[in-house]
């Protein structure tokens, strides 16, 4: 993400926000895509043919931006493959097709760092390289060779003690593989309840069954050559999106990133959708999350980025009328990271663009205050704590973002909180922010463990 100091008040990119799609009849959502991925199709493919030759075809080739050959596990040629390739610079990935020898290419990819992407149609096995993308125009050959797929998970789906026939079950990689997403498959287990998954690729998968909005998830790890038997008992997930009622008749409603959605909102409910980036990755999200705390807390389970793993959790009191973010980050490699971890919301803004009541440099980066249609109050740090820099743009975007250095096997966590309050309430929500912010109101650590409370990176509870 790009920062600049908070007078600015701009941010020159857009951020994409997150939808869920629905496959089938049945109630489970299909995973949620970083949505507004806007793949934009580069020019149609050359046509290529064995007589053409040799020297010409690569000549043409050489014309464009990136080209290479997408191959099998074995190494042949892989036609037909889905390849997206994306710069620091771009938005979203571009996507192309691989022709009937495995060729592809991309026009005139901007400069810079690069995240190339391949799906094989057939398996939905995914592969990641990074690399750079020379300036200049000047082109780049990449090949990329998918990973194999001869992994096999089978089981049963239960409720209540028996079978859930015709329940929907979906198995996700908590691999991300840039902003394409995670590795999806989906069957529907029969009148038994059982399913099966075959060509799967191996590595941590999470696998989520449901039925009628009811649901169960655990992680597995799937291996070459080999059959995993699981069994899935529904109730311990709900579906999402979910709303929560409080004790003043208002509602929050989450969508399946766990941001707050101004979809379909009642009266006095947040109007913000928070999205969480990773290295300025939006981060996708299963379509299904935990609940504790009697249902008012919402876990999402971890996926990977690289060498980082990242979980999100969600707690909305049903009285205080705000909601408490915290954001996990775990390095799970050998070798030291540099962390950007940003959260993002679109604030609803009235006519004539957002009225900042509270500056972030009046309370040296730990809170703002903003009025759209509602006053909105954002907690992004207390005393002594690791403070974000904040942009709010004019067009109603928010952004703040922490830069963290992890060793190996580090946490970091980061706690933020979403106010809302009606017009002419702006002293009593400016009172309740600074209570946050100084670590004052009671219900604002409920359900954190002690190792949880004392790894937030963002708030010193020592005072």
């Amino acid at each position: 993400m790009i920062f600049d100091k908070f007078k600015t008040h701009r941010i020159n990119r857009q951020t994409p926000r997150h939808t869920v799609t629905h496959t089938g009849n049945n109630c489970l959502p299909a995973l949620l895509s970083v949505c507004c991925l806007s793949l934009g199709l580069s020019a149609p493919l050359p046509a290529f043919s064995e007589e053409e030759d040799e020297s010409q075809t690569q000549e043409e080739v050489r014309a464009a931006s990136l080209y290479g050959v997408v191959r099998d596990a074995n190494g042949r040629p892989a036609p037909f493959a889905e390849v997206f390739a994306r710069t620091r610079n771009m938005h979203a990935s571009r996507m192309v097709r691989s022709d009937a020898q495995g060729r592809y290419h991309f026009e005139e990819l901007p400069g810079g760092a690069l995240e190339i992407v391949a799906r094989d149609p057939r398996t939905h096995a995914l592969v990641l390289q990074q690399t750079e993308m020379p300036e200049g125009g000047r082109s780049l050959h990449a090949d990329l060779q998918l990973p194999p797929a001869e992994a096999t998970v089978e089981g049963v789906v239960l409720q209540n003690g028996k079978p859930a026939p015709y329940a929907r079950v979906e198995l996700y990689s908590k691999q991300v593989y840039s902003d394409v997403g995670v590795m999806r498959r989906s069957v529907n287990a029969d009148a038994r309840g059982q399913f099966k998954f075959t060509r799967l690729m191996a590595g941590q998968m999470r696998i989520v069954a449901g039925k009628e909005g009811i649901l169960a998830q655990r992680e597995l790890h799937s291996v070459q050559g080999q059959t995993r038997q699981v069994q899935l008992t529904l109730g311990d997930s709900r579906a999402l999106p979910l709303s929560l009622p409080t004790d003043a008749g208002w509602q929050l409603h989450f969508d399946a990133s766990l941001a707050l959605n101004d979809a379909a909102l009642g009266p006095g409910s947040h109007e913000s959708c928070y999205t969480l980036l990773l290295n300025g990755q939006p981060m996708p999200a299963l379509p299904a999350a935990r609940l504790l705390q009697q249902g008012r807390e919402l876990r999402a389970e971890s996926l990977q980025r690289g060498a980082l793993e990242v979980a999100r959790q969600v707690f909305a009191p049903s009285s205080g009328n705000w909601v408490r973010y915290i954001e996990s980050v775990k390095n799970i490699s050998p070798q030291a990271q540099e962390v950007s971890l940003e959260v993002q919301g679109k604030l609803a803004v009235k006519q004539g663009g957002l009225q900042l009541l509270r500056d972030p440099e009046q309370s040296a980066q730990r809170y703002a205050i903003s009025a759209g249609r509602r006053l909105q109050g954002h907690v992004f740090a207390g005393h002594a704590g690791l403070t974000p820099q904040v942009t709010i743009s004019s067009d109603g975007a928010l952004s703040y973002v922490w830069q963290l250095s992890l060793q190996p096997g580090e946490v970091a966590r980061v706690m933020h909180f979403a106010l809302q309050a009606e017009q002419g309430e702006a002293l009593n929500l400016e009172a309740r922010v600074q209570a946050l912010s100084n670590v004052r109101d009671d219900l604002m650590l409920q359900g954190l463990s002690e190792a949880e409370r004392n790894g937030l990176t963002n708030f010193s509870l020592r005072q």
